[in-house]
């Protein structure tokens, strides 16, 4: 899993002290999860609600192990509220992972300290973008566009499931790359499905981690500040993640993209982004979008502002739905893959 390995030194200690835990549920359920053994004593990587572990996987006899990931959860709640935590993290994980730009869990492990087992992927999606540098403007923008109409398919499959799976955290580092076997083709697919909509126990501690806050810069305004109902002119209360919600994250991760820069880079202050989002402002247009290029890409570049913009529009029942945005996606995809775009 493409992730930083830059760890914060308090949650790190955190994280220490629940090691011969965490060892005790690998071992406990190293049968059923295939588990072999894990790389490293300390986790590589902290959020706000997990630790990251790297592990292999056990292999037939013929082949090597397989490296994967050990994502545990840090809670202490009561057995209900576990029950429902591992319930709804099973089934949000096992729904999603039906479509094939969709990141699938290899094993769920159910227990005090509840965990996912996934494939290892060795870059996210900027990163796999960051190694086209030499690539012309054109192919680069196809490309991009191409990962991101994947990205949006997938989203629109999760939008459509009976009810909407609520992705709650979309950005470029939730979008990892794989090769298929025998295959050089980079196919993104979406990871941590459901996880921001998903019941955490009120003991949990959100850390006021760098990582946290900077999340901040891809949330929809309704969930940072409260939605303002258009009809009454009154304040909502911030709303838990929804599929609006998510279409606003997916367009400030596609800017994020094509720019390679997180939203709102000009502002390194993550609180001053916060004031700038409250009092309505959204990204400025990038120089990329303005550049002297060939006329099909910079009608591109304007089509894919217009539709950036609509995700970002205050009001979420105006935003394109997941359908809406694959669909426009899909076709900005064809048009930027032309021939006469190659030069």
């Amino acid at each position: 899993m493409a992730t930083s390995h830059l760890v914060d030194k308090s949650i790190t200690k955190h994280s220490a002290n629940r090691l011969p835990e965490v060892y005790t549920i690998i071992q406990a359920h190293s049968k059923t999860s295939n588990i072999r053994y894990l790389i490293n004593d300390l986790p590589y990587h902290i959020t706000p609600h997990t630790d990251v572990y790297s592990g292999l996987l056990r292999q037939p006899p013929d082949e090597a192990p397989r490296a994967v990931v050990i994502k545990v959860w840090r809670l202490s709640e009561s057995s209900d509220q576990r029950k429902e935590f591992c319930s709804r993290c099973t089934h949000t994980t096992v729904a999603a992972s039906i479509h094939p730009n969709i990141a699938h869990p290899l094993n769920i492990i159910s227990s005090r300290l509840p965990a996912l087992v996934l494939p290892r992927y060795e870059e996210d999606l900027l990163s796999h973008l960051h190694n086209l540098d030499e690539t012309s403007l054109p192919n680069r923008l196809a490309i991009t566009i191409n990962m991101m109409a994947y990205v949006a398919d997938a989203l629109h499959f999760l939008h459509s499931r009976t009810p909407p799976i609520i992705h709650g955290g979309i950005h470029c580092s939730n979008i990892l790359i794989y090769k298929a076997d025998g295959s050089n083709t980079p196919i993104p697919v979406l990871t941590d499905i459901g996880l921001g909509d998903l019941p955490y126990p009120r003991d949990l501690t959100m850390f006021n981690s760098n990582e946290n806050l900077k999340l901040l810069r891809w949330m929809a305004p309704e969930l940072l500040f409260g939605q303002l109902d258009f009809d009454s002119e009154a304040m909502v209360k911030p709303s838990s993640p929804t599929t609006h919600s998510d279409i606003y994250s997916f367009g400030m991760t596609f800017l994020e993209a094509l720019t390679g820069c997180h939203p709102f880079v000009e502002h390194r202050n993550i609180f001053t982004v916060v004031l700038k989002i409250n009092n309505g402002a959204r990204p400025s247009k990038p120089a990329i979008f303005s550049s002297d290029s060939l006329p099909p890409v910079a009608s591109i570049f304007d089509d894919v502002w217009l539709f950036l913009r609509s995700c970002w529009v205050d009001d979420p029942l105006h935003r394109p739905t997941a359908n809406i945005s694959s669909r426009c996606i899909a076709e900005l995809s064809v048009r930027a893959a032309t021939p006469q775009l190659d030069i």
